[in-house]
């Protein structure tokens, strides 16, 4: 089995050398609306764009060398709420007096401009100057509701917006841990036109905040007690909406792709497992799990070849098959139908 693995990563990295990245768009353009995970700004779809990057809402450029290619064209519309791009400009002296002003803010952008260098986030400054950069963020934590009625909305408003100005697109929605229950819940919440929604992608996706939470805290009281808190600190509320009590509500026929990890212990993979046996139970979708082995919950596209090697071809001929845009080298690798067939639920 090791030595099997080995030689699937060894392959795909070879052949890698020598093919052409480019993609295929056998239905015309998709636009990819992406919805990030839990104290993430935007920069955090730079591991799934790889080294094309994307053009941020600030402008910038945002590539990520070590990711894979997985979205081809993502839409960000608008930085949710909660996150607060630095700002820049006004020189030294107005940077140690906000420093100065407000410690907590200078803190949280340290550690995720330090967050963004330790995956190999790279932020380009536009030609032309701007007031704000995503290479470093803080957070309203007023704000977060961790897939609830505010991620709902706001991913409502982004959905609208790239409706609005991409009517004749097909529609991908992709979400990462929070962003991927954010997602699942606004399918099944707002309303989307099924018909335009090609695929739901779902990585590291809880059933439930306290199922989550359970699986960490391990006991019954300690697990009540971080709940509590949580919604006590956030608009989190603990009888809110989840997941695996929306799977009834799910858009039918809407092809879904989980991606978990057997190292995730943020999410663990029984959570995902929960919710994606549950929607497949259901029998009113197409359902997919692909079940990475060596990858924690930040680095399923960046820590271990092979689950690179998999999450790439997995989705790649996933998107073939489903006729959207794909590239042709992953979706046509030797194992690339087996990776497939094993991840059917249904």
């Amino acid at each position: 089995m090791f030595l099997k693995s080995i030689s699937f990563s060894v392959a795909l990295l070879i052949s890698s050398l020598s093919f052409c990245s480019e993609w295929t768009e056998p239905d015309g353009d998709v636009k990819t609306i992406y919805y990030q995970g839990m104290s993430s700004s935007q920069t955090q779809v730079a591991k799934l764009t790889g080294s094309r990057g994307f053009i941020a809402t600030t402008g910038e450029r945002v590539v990520c060398p070590r990711g894979i290619d997985v979205i081809k064209d993502p839409y960000i519309g608008h930085e949710i709420q909660e996150i607060r791009p630095k700002r820049v400009g006004g020189g030294i002296f107005s940077t140690f007096k906000r420093a100065l002003l407000n410690p907590f803010k200078t803190a949280q952008e340290c550690i995720s401009s330090w967050s963004n260098r330790r995956y190999g986030i790279k932020v380009e400054k536009p030609d032309v100057g701007c007031n704000e950069t995503i290479q470093a963020h803080s957070i309203d934590f007023g704000r977060i509701s961790v897939g609830q009625e505010v991620d709902i909305a706001e991913h409502k408003q982004r959905y609208d917006e790239c409706v609005a100005q991409h009517s004749k697109a097909p529609l991908i929605l992709y979400g990462v841990s929070r962003g991927a229950a954010t997602t699942f819940n606004a399918a099944a919440c707002n309303g989307y036109d099924p018909k335009k929604i090609k695929l739901i992608v779902l990585e590291g996706c809880f059933d439930d905040v306290r199922s989550v939470l359970a699986r960490r805290w391990y006991t019954k009281l300690w697990t009540s007690v971080a709940h509590n808190l949580l919604s006590r600190w956030t608009k989190h509320k603990t009888d809110g909406l989840s997941p695996i009590g929306l799977v009834n509500q799910f858009p039918e026929n809407v092809p879904v792709a989980f991606i978990t990890s057997a190292k995730d212990a943020d999410v663990p993979m029984e959570c995902t497992i929960n919710v994606s046996n549950a929607l497949a139970a259901r029998g009113k979708n197409p359902v997919y799990r692909l079940a990475l082995q060596h990858s924690s919950h930040s680095g399923y596209a960046l820590e271990h070849e092979e689950d690179r090697s998999r999450y790439l071809t997995f989705m790649h001929s996933l998107y073939k098959r489903l006729n959207l845009p794909h590239i042709e080298h992953y979706a046509a690798h030797a194992d690339a139908q087996k990776v497939l067939e094993a991840a059917r639920l249904n």
